[in-house]
């Protein structure tokens, strides 16, 4: 295992810690930074969409917005059953500056919780699975993923 790197806007200067959320997902927690995620909300109706992957689960209305909301865990690679009914969707800003996709939600298991991540605090675990995956890590004595936001953005985008 090694320790993890946490760049922060500087390039010579790291930061002391970053304020991140453990978002619970089927399998695992996905480690997401906190400004990354703009809400976190009861899963409202989902209105599913045809002819499109079984990740895509289709759209939410969020804030008067028509959001899309995806199931992480599908987009990887995990192999399609009949979904666990998301309790949570984690309403996650968009990053990729494209202006179809200024939010996207992702199905979560659960509530999420803040955690703080000291750059002492995070070791790289087990080697990444699938193509979504930065990342496998223990932060603070428990097992998250890092997740490839921007592939996950541009699978969405191809598919709006």
């Amino acid at each position: 295992m090694s320790n993890v790197t946490i760049l922060s806007d500087s390039s010579d200067e790291l930061p002391t810690q970053v304020a991140s959320l453990m978002v619970p997902v089927c399998e695992h927690f996905l480690l997401l930074p906190n400004v990354s995620v703009a809400e976190i909300i009861g899963c409202p109706p989902i209105e599913t969409v045809k002819n499109k992957p079984k990740w895509f689960l289709g759209y939410v209305e969020w804030r008067n917005v028509h959001v899309p909301i995806v199931s992480f865990e599908v987009a990887n690679g995990a192999e399609y059953t009949e979904l666990v009914e998301p309790n949570r969707v984690a309403v996650l800003n968009g990053i990729s500056g494209d202006s179809r996709l200024p939010f996207f939600c992702l199905a979560t298991q659960g509530i999420p919780r803040l955690t703080r991540v000291h750059a002492e605090g995070i070791v790289e675990s087990d080697a990444a699975e699938g193509d979504l995956e930065f990342m496998r890590v223990i932060v603070n004595g428990e097992d998250a993923v890092i997740p490839e936001i921007e592939k996950l953005e541009a699978m969405i985008i191809d598919h709006l």
